[in-house]
């Protein structure tokens, strides 16, 4: 539907989709390479006063915050919610007949518990020692299943689900595509980052049906935030941004 805060809002959204995927240095869409520049800048900016990102930099920190004073409403209603749900179907109280009962049940459950640890603590009798023996279960070979196994369709289908919310994030337009060291300005990059990810390979990957094992998908998403909170200054904003993904 139409966006009830401003009317530039989709063609906004039209203008990041083109950005997440474009590399052409003489682009003719409109705002293109001039908003690739400032947020190229931003990513390696350490400024906190710069003039060039300062907007971008204020419009992603009053976003944070919202998204917090949400959250923290969201948390006091459910509490809110939760307290009088309690209030209003009180636990009730069992007459004596019942709590007689309720006693019988206890007891009887632990009964077999009891007589188990009694028997365990005392030592076996000479004559009992073979049949105790022979009647002890035999350890068995476990064999562990391969952990998050998943027909591949159904693999990918979950995986994309994940990853569609992970690119649809607020910050998700900072891992949505490989990080370009010449274009960034970062001649280290490759030095730090030994094994570089992103969501965008993640996705043609899943597409591709790379992945037969969840714990695969999982290992690339979780790379893709440990590089960007490897390389960035812990507590700098794109550190903060993989930080809140991943976690």
């Amino acid at each position: 539907g139409q966006c009830p805060v401003t009317h530039h809002c989709a063609g906004m959204k039209r203008l990041w989709k083109h950005m997440a995927v474009c590399k052409d240095q003489k682009c003719l869409v409109p705002y293109c390479i001039s908003s690739r520049s400032v947020l190229s800048h931003y990513r390696r900016c350490k400024d906190a006063r710069c003039r060039l990102c300062g907007p971008v930099r204020e419009t992603i920190h009053r976003s944070r915050e919202t998204t917090k004073h949400k959250q923290a409403i969201q948390q006091q209603n459910m509490q809110t919610q939760a307290l009088k749900k309690n209030n209003a179907t009180p636990t009730p109280a069992l007459d004596p007949s019942a709590q007689e009962a309720h006693l019988q049940i206890t007891t009887l459950a632990q009964a077999p518990v009891s007589a188990a640890s009694a028997l365990a603590q005392q030592p076996p009798q000479p004559q009992q020692h073979q049949l105790l023996i022979q009647s002890q279960p035999q350890p068995q070979l476990q064999l562990q299943p391969q952990l998050h196994q998943h027909p591949p369709a159904k693999l990918n289908v979950e995986c994309l689900e994940v990853l569609k919310g992970l690119q649809s994030h607020e910050h998700g337009w900072v891992f949505n595509s490989p990080v370009d060291p010449v274009e960034l300005g970062l001649p280290d990059y490759f030095e730090v980052i030994k094994r570089p990810m992103d969501l965008g390979t993640i996705k043609k990957r899943l597409e591709n049906g790379c992945y037969h094992e969840l714990k695969g998908f999982v290992g690339d998403v979780n790379l893709t935030f440990d590089n960007a909170m490897l390389y960035n200054t812990k507590g700098s904003d794109v550190w903060t941004m993989a930080k809140e993904l991943k976690d």
